[in-house]
């Protein structure tokens, strides 16, 4: 069983979501034991990932596909196309203006990933 992380994705440090462009980000899951950071091998795994207005909304905005770069690193991308983020609604009306929605990754049944994602309209 994975130990869920805490993710944060800003506009500002470069991995949220620009409205209508491509996006994408790596991502690499380790446990961390007595300050060391140990890869976890997610080959085979199935990883699923979804964008909401909230935690508990129950509609799906996106869904960005999930590709496992190097299983055994622990290693996966995330990715949406530039129709796929033009699609999900941004409230702001300049790209100083963000919207923060609840991003959630699951690997096999496990949540391993979840928190925020700024997107903003360009």
């Amino acid at each position: 069983m994975i130990k869920p992380a805490t993710i944060d994705l800003t506009v500002a440090n470069g991995n949220g979501i620009l409205q209508g462009s491509p996006w994408g980000i790596s991502v690499n899951v380790s446990e961390r034991e007595n300050g060391i950071d140990t890869p976890v091998d997610i080959s085979g795994m199935t990883g699923v990932c979804i964008i909401k207005d909230s935690a508990k909304s129950r509609e799906v905005l996106a869904a960005p596909l999930f590709t496992i770069t190097d299983g055994p690193g622990g290693n996966f991308t995330l990715s949406l196309t530039a129709a796929e983020t033009e699609a999900i609604p941004a409230s702001g009306k300049s790209h100083r203006e963000t919207s923060r929605l609840y991003i959630e990754v699951r690997l096999d049944e496990d949540r391993a990933l979840q928190g925020t994602i700024e997107i903003s309209p360009t």
